[in-house]
């Protein structure tokens, strides 16, 4: 396996979430915000019709990666999750939460 596609995608893809980071602390909001939409950013630039990442699509190193990502990210949520807080909002946490499962499971 050739690793220098891969760290040529590591080196865009923390790149561009540190200074999506970055902007969205300076505007007073959670870093992990700016960081998620500098990946839609760079995943979608397709759209737009620049195809210059696309080869970042294929490589099975970086699927792998994003997927630990994605359960990382999932795990530093659950860790910085707070009962007593949920249980103030109470009943429109529990009706956001509820759709948020149920919502994508029906419109799967």
């Amino acid at each position: 396996m050739d690793v220098l596609p891969v760290l040529e995608a590591l080196m865009l893809i923390l790149v561009g979430a540190r200074l999506g980071g970055a902007l969205f602390e300076r505007m007073k909001m959670p870093a992990v915000l700016g960081e998620l939409l500098a990946g839609i950013v760079i995943g979608n630039l397709g759209v737009t019709g620049w195809h210059g990442l696309d080869n970042l699509r294929r490589i099975d190193a970086v699927a792998v990666l994003a997927q630990l990502g994605v359960m990382f990210l999932l795990f530093e949520v659950g860790l910085q999750t707070n009962v007593k807080q949920m249980l103030a909002v109470g009943l429109s946490s529990t009706v956001v939460a509820t759709l948020g499962v149920i919502a994508p499971m029906v419109l799967g």
